[in-house]
């Protein structure tokens, strides 16, 4: 993992909501403004421009048609007669 990315991720994750990044007096601009977004270009994104880091062909048909196939579980589960639940 880049350093950058080491912060980015310190900095949004701090445990005092008032201390994260995006959440200080400068708002949005400081994660705009953090190296890890050094080379995203703000404006294209905005207008839509930007192509996708990944495309995904499509296939036409059923719904599941673009998921993988396993094959189904035949594992049976075992029963649980602890009675943590008697209580519910």
């Amino acid at each position: 993992m880049s350093e950058a990315a080491k912060s980015i991720i310190s900095k949004l994750c701090r445990p005092r909501p008032g201390q994260r990044l995006g959440n200080t007096k400068n708002g949005i601009k400081d994660v705009r403004n953090h190296r890890w977004f050094g080379s995203m270009n703000w404006h294209k994104l905005r207008v839509g421009q930007l192509d996708a880091p990944t495309v995904r062909l499509i296939r036409k048909g059923p719904c599941y048609i673009n998921f993988d196939r396993f094959p189904v579980d035949q594992t049976k589960a075992e029963e649980e007669f602890s009675g943590w639940d008697r209580e519910f």
